[in-house]
């Protein structure tokens, strides 16, 4: 290890507030320049006018070049071509001029950072910081923010406090490794190893250059944790985590996983759709080339960076017909465990509790609208005997070829069910009793008039249906009374001989 280093793995973390002291006074941090100093100057006096900071960004012709360029870019674009500074201040609004001054101002800090550091990765830590910026200003008129500079200012210096950490502990992201490319990770690395993440070094340092408490605010809040911590965060916070959440997924080696978890958190943090976060990305490209135009850096030109938005679109729209199709698929799968959950695993038929269901609704509905409703009771005759001479093997058999016989004698929209044992039961919606008859009739012959092979042997079989109805001659004051009405005349049916129907309160 360095000589002079204080951070060894495995060792307990520094002091916290010794580890703070040394970051805001160190003499090898990055320092404001005098522009930038200025201009915190200027944020702070509630008093100061567009005039004021015209004339302090006159002191810098290239930062009111960057300023200029700003205001004519896609994001603020507008018919008529902003020429000077004052317009560009104009357009900006006071509070809007001030932040884009300052960012421009504080830019070459973070760029010229990377000086003096051993371990981290400064290539990955400029090109994040830019990109956060570019998606930042984005995210910020999405989200409807009034302050949306802001959003640009804290994606650009956000993660200065990783550059300060890097110069005090020299060997700190040497050893943290490839944790440093996630950032969610790197926040908890920092924390264990250091003692503070670089989210409170940002912090620190932006204290003590005098920034405005609201943007270090917001930056503390958005690296406080992980997605659900910062629900209850202000949009301001929500919306620059979910700035540098784009910026990782654009750059990520695995852009598909990064991007379909990017839109899952921005929807949750910010309830951005797919057509917001599709918005996002088709301006982002953009937005990346023109401020690495700006910062002077290669970030990639425009047709390599349209191609990387091109890809972006094309997964993010891939994602969403996973996602409609998987929804499609649940409701299918929900509606098939309906399904099973009110079938009779023997038979296919309804269970007992479909059964109930369905006569519960429809006899509720026949006594309000006045409707007709026929209730059917089927029992096998003689099914004993099949059970214990060819065995429950056989009985089951014999079971499932009633039911399908049963099935072929009636509508779709009547419900077949297994009442219980061999029993089945049929509810008859809008069938009034002549029309029950028919069909019971259709179901005696169909029954009888069938041979099945079971068991080696020729079997036949037929059955005893007791038939009810709930009509203008009768009186039925439940659904209740409608099956023991049923009941009763399959009861007289097995009496009077089986292979038969009787109908309740109808002599036949």
């Amino acid at each position: 290890m360095a000589e002079g280093s204080e951070l060894r793995t495995g060792e307990p973390a520094p002091d916290r507030a010794a580890l703070k002291r040394r970051l805001v006074h160190s003499t090898n941090l990055p320092t404001l320049p005098g522009v930038a100093l200025q201009i915190v100057e200027l944020a702070r006096n509630p008093e100061v006018g567009l005039a004021e900071v015209a004339e302090v960004m006159g002191r810098d012709p290239a930062l009111a070049t960057k300023v200029l360029r700003m205001a004519n870019s896609p994001v603020y674009s507008r018919q008529r071509k902003i020429e000077n500074v004052r317009q560009a201040l104009v357009l900006f609004g006071l509070d809007g001029a001030l932040t884009v001054a300052l960012s421009f101002s504080v830019a070459t800090v973070v760029r010229d950072a990377s000086s003096g550091g051993r371990g981290l990765d400064y290539a990955h830590f400029w090109r994040r910081s830019l990109s956060s910026a570019a998606a930042g200003s984005l995210v910020g008129r999405q989200a409807g923010l009034q302050r949306a500079e802001d959003l640009f200012l804290a994606g650009l210096i956000q993660d200065i406090g990783m550059a300060a950490l890097d110069r005090a502990l020299p060997e700190l992201y040497g050893e943290l490794g490839d944790v440093q490319y996630d950032h969610r990770a790197l926040l908890a690395a920092e924390a264990a190893v250091a003692g503070a993440n670089h989210g409170e070094a940002t912090a620190w340092m932006l204290e003590h250059w005098g920034f405005p408490e609201h943007l270090v605010a917001m930056i503390q809040a958005s690296h406080g944790g992980d997605v659900q911590a910062l629900e209850g965060a202000p949009v301001e916070a929500r919306a620059l985590f979910v700035a540098a959440d784009l910026a990782d997924a654009w750059w990520s080696p695995d852009r598909q996983g990064a991007l379909a978890g990017c839109a899952e958190r921005a929807d949750r943090l910010l309830e951005f759709g797919q057509e917001a976060l599709l918005a996002l990305v088709e301006q982002l490209a953009e937005e990346i080339h023109l401020l690495s135009q700006l910062m002077e850096t290669d970030l990639g030109d425009a047709a390599f960076l349209a191609a990387m938005a091109d890809e972006a679109r094309e997964l993010l729209m891939l994602r969403n017909l996973r996602n409609i199709r998987r929804a499609d698929d649940l409701e299918e799968r929900t509606r098939e465990l309906e399904e099973e959950a009110q079938t009779d695993p023997l038979t296919g038929v309804g269970n007992r509790g479909r059964f109930d269901e369905v006569l519960a609704s429809e006899f509720e509905a026949a006594r309000a609208q006045k409707w007709p409703l026929s209730l059917v009771l089927i029992d096998l005759d003689h099914f004993k005997r099949v059970n214990d001479e060819l065995g429950h093997q056989a009985g089951d058999q014999v079971l499932c070829q009633v039911a399908q016989a049963i099935r072929s004698c009636i509508r779709e929209s009547d419900c077949l069910a297994r009442y219980g044992g061999e029993e089945f039961g049929i509810v008859l919606p809008g069938t009034p009793l002549e029309g029950a008859v028919q069909v019971c009739e259709r179901i005696l012959e169909a029954v009888r008039s069938a041979s099945r092979p079971v068991a080696g042997r020729t079997l036949r079989v037929t059955v005893s249906i007791g038939l009810a109805a709930l009509d203008a001659g009768t009186d039925m004051a439940s659904q209740e009374d409608l099956v023991a009405a049923a009941d009763k005349a399959l009861y007289a049916a097995k009496r009077g001989g089986r292979d038969r129907l009787e109908v309740f309160g109808l002599d036949r």
